[in-house]
């Protein structure tokens, strides 16, 4: 079994992001005197904490299937990046509506884990000599 490298400590640190995102206001209404928010888990958040759960699964993977794992985080975190991306589109686009910062740190996080197993792909194993 491999030991832990940096990058399984970004992913598990952009991992947390995500989950955390999931928790905070995802959207935010000020419409005179009242205003309101929705938190992800209300929502698609409840997805994108479960796919963020299974990237780090991909990290933790990587240890001993090194290609499968980082792949697994790649897919999740373009996934995550995704919804959340698609999710800001809807918010921005209603009047009296803001995006709230669950649902940017969602989108960062999923960003994030996308760019560390794609890095990780191309850097390619450290424990295995290349030709």
């Amino acid at each position: 079994m491999e030991r832990m490298r940096p990058q399984h400590m970004m992913a598990g640190i952009a991992g947390v992001i995500v989950f955390i995102g999931a928790f905070l206001p995802w959207a935010t209404s000020d419409i005179g005197p009242a205003s309101a928010s929705a938190s992800g888990i209300d929502g698609d958040g409840a997805i994108t904490m479960i796919m963020a759960l299974i990237a780090l699964g991909g990290a933790g993977i990587s240890l001993v299937r090194y290609r499968t794992g980082w792949i697994l985080t790649l897919v999740m975190g373009l996934l995550i990046a995704l919804i959340g991306v698609i999710d800001m589109t809807n918010v921005g686009g209603n009047d009296g509506m803001s995006i709230g910062a669950g649902l940017v740190l969602t989108a960062l996080g999923g960003i994030a884990l996308a760019l560390i197993g794609g890095a990780a792909l191309k850097l390619g194993d450290p424990g295995r000599a290349v030709p």
